[in-house]
């Protein structure tokens, strides 16, 4: 038995090791339900590919330090396909999206450097927005 803090809280050792307890998920997620935005872009050259990766990691950071209201930003690469990426934007609200994120300096630098490559024929991009049910976990 130890003694924790000047509370004189006494724990277990057994209750130390025992993992933390998850909430049932359909009480965990009765709350918020977020916005999601998912992007698919088809590459025509890993040289296009790379270029754009290096460039969704500078926003990531940006994104990461001063939007609060982004619960996720993550760029994925197919198995299959390595010229295939998906982006995976999840927000509190879409208004986090609409009104703050597409706001930013960094958005606004970043959204040239896509349009660019979208206009050179090198990279084709699609997407669309969701609104998360609360069915499962993230």
């Amino acid at each position: 038995v130890a003694a924790l803090g000047s509370a004189g809280l006494l724990w277990t050792v057994a209750h130390l090791r025992r993992p933390p307890a998850r909430e049932p998920l359909a009480t965990r997620r009765a709350g918020e339900r977020a916005w999601l935005l998912v992007v698919h872009l088809r590459f025509v050259s890993a040289e296009a590919a790379e270029k754009f990766i290096g460039a969704f990691g500078q926003m990531a950071e940006a994104v990461s330090r001063g939007e609060p209201d982004t619960l996720g930003y993550e760029v994925s690469r197919s198995e299959q396909d390595p010229l295939y990426l998906m982006i995976y934007e999840r927000y509190r609200t879409k208004a986090a999206y609409l009104d703050v994120h597409k706001a930013m300096k960094h958005f606004l630098k970043f959204r040239p450097k896509l349009q660019a490559l979208q206009d050179a024929k090198q990279v084709a991009v699609d997407g669309e927005a969701f609104k998360e049910l609360g069915v499962g976990f993230m």
